[in-house]
């Protein structure tokens, strides 16, 4: 990965909507273009790393497809030219060359 994101004070942003809007922002204006979420799909739902479902989503037109692997169980976003938006992908997948992940932690 070319540059850390770190996102500090989640107080300052509101809903995990928001809350991916400032991340995609921090991680473009530092060249970050595409990146994993925490966000997997485990036993047929789609839940965050800490086991929640994913009540928000933000899929890019026609995702999630489940397209081409095995085991496409992971969300990256920025996928070719859609800021912002998710795409499905195989966790190992070499085509989706992510650039970073975002990770969230207490203060």
């Amino acid at each position: 990965m070319n540059s850390q994101v770190v996102w500090f004070n989640q107080s300052n942003v509101g809903t995990f909507g928001s809350e991916l809007n400032f991340v995609n922002g921090l991680a473009l204006s530092r060249g970050v273009r595409t990146y994993w979420i925490g966000a997997n799909k485990q036993f047929g739902q789609w839940v965050y790393a800490n086991g929640s479902p994913a009540i928000f989503t933000n899929w890019r037109p026609s995702q999630p497809d489940g397209c081409c692997g095995g085991n496409v169980t992971c969300v990256l976003v920025n996928y070719v030219s859609t800021v912002g938006q998710w795409e499905d992908a195989g966790c190992g997948d070499l085509w989706s060359n992510p650039q970073g992940f975002v990770c969230k932690r207490p203060l």
